[in-house]
């Protein structure tokens, strides 16, 4: 896992990540107050996805394990999503990049199929 770590504390920014592999995966993050909650839209060689609720948890983008070579994982101090437009600069929240072999590993646990 890799700590995406330049999120700031304004309501919409635009980061860039790198994969292992040197891939460039574009990203955009906007805070939504009526929402009450932060959204990811990113891009990846062809592939665009838009609006996609930051929520806790291990692969919040697992719905596209077979488009994309990584995931995203939002971990948050006392285990509730980030709602706070400060969240991630305060540090309460992060978003970490998942590696290809990350990814497979949870979906292995969700299918049943780990190994203990």
């Amino acid at each position: 896992m890799k700590l995406i770590s330049i999120i700031g504390n304004g309501p919409f920014q635009v980061l860039r990540a790198t994969t292992e592999l040197g891939k460039k995966i574009d990203i955009s993050l906007r805070y939504i107050q009526q929402q009450r909650g932060w959204f990811i839209s990113f891009t990846y060689g062809d592939f665009t996805a838009r609006g996609i609720r930051v929520v806790t948890g291990d692969n919040f983008i697992h719905k596209f394990k077979n488009l994309v070579p990584f995931g995203f994982s939002c971990v948050t101090e006392i285990n509730e999503e980030p709602m706070l437009l400060e969240d991630f600069s305060s540090g309460r929240a992060k978003i970490y990049l998942l590696n290809e072999s990350e990814v497979k590993a949870f979906d292995e646990v969700i299918s049943g199929q780990a190994t203990a």
